[in-house]
């Protein structure tokens, strides 16, 4: 069983000297908990053009539909993450400190 996405997994490691009868690191169970957490990874990153949200292909598609949209807000400038000060009129670094989203000096 795994507990993945929310935590990670703690595996035990047999050594040579372990059996596979060896309490806590049964084969059946070394294998039944290496496929549940394969397919909680697979489940997280999902598939090539994935529509599930939750998926990281899903939110890497998306992201970079956004980026590269006809008159989109958004590019990168000089390595950095920027939007559209319609303000300023120039884009500006998207900055992030203790967890706030915030905009930094026009690059």
């Amino acid at each position: 069983m795994t507990s993945f996405p929310t935590t990670l997994d703690s595996f035990l490691n047999p050594g040579a000297a372990t059996t596979m009868d060896t309490p806590g690191y049964e084969h059946d169970a070394q294998h039944a908990n290496a496929n549940d957490a394969l397919a909680a990874l697979q489940a997280k990153v999902g598939i090539n053009g994935s529509t599930v949200p939750g998926t990281l292909d899903f939110k890497v598609a998306a992201m970079a539909a956004m980026l590269l949209a006809p008159n989109s807000q958004f590019k990168i400038t000089a390595g950095k993450f920027c939007i559209w000060d319609s303000d300023a009129e120039q884009y500006r670094p998207l900055t992030c400190q203790s967890g706030v989203l915030g905009v930094g000096d026009p690059v």
